[in-house]
């Protein structure tokens, strides 16, 4: 029956809007601490003598923490907009939100904009930046790139 109408109050799984917010809250709970504890290894490294190897270990927690928590927060956005688009949608058709997520994807600035939200360019292009690390930047290594830009991609990632 994908003609049934679901985005009810009582729908279920992805048609729950309480259930997005409560994943959406779940994410970033965690996002936080991964943060906390980032900041934590980025102070440590300051105050250690930079000739003692533990130096690397505090670089690599901060930054492992720096691109998890970035792509958690994504997620924990994208969780926040899809249930306003269940509420927007709100006695629409299976089907109907079926297409819509798809084809939203990632795309937490399009979301906004259909949404109606006032933002601001920079609040869109933070958005937009926040789709890179769910597609792309928090989740798999550097792509392709030639041998000699592949520290500065790095760096950048780092940075």
């Amino acid at each position: 029956m994908q003609s049934e109408i679901i985005t009810q109050k009582n729908g279920k799984g992805i048609f729950d809007r309480k259930a997005w917010l409560t994943e959406s809250k779940k994410l970033y709970l965690p996002t936080k601490l991964l943060r906390s504890e980032g900041d934590q290894n980025r102070s440590f490294f300051l105050c250690s003598n930079k000739k003692s190897p533990v130096v690397y270990e505090y670089l690599d927690i901060a930054s492992a923490t720096d691109k998890t928590s970035r792509l958690m927060l994504g997620y924990a956005f994208e969780m926040l907009l899809k249930s306003a688009i269940l509420l927007m949608n709100l006695g629409a058709q299976k089907d109907a939100i079926d297409f819509k997520y798809r084809d939203y994807g990632h795309k937490l600035d399009r979301m906004a904009i259909d949404l109606e939200f006032s933002l601001t360019v920079d609040e869109l292009k933070l958005l937009q930046i926040a789709s890179q690390y769910i597609v792309l930047q928090a989740r798999y290594p550097i792509g392709k790139v030639n041998d000699d830009g592949y520290l500065a991609e790095l760096n950048k990632r780092n940075i």
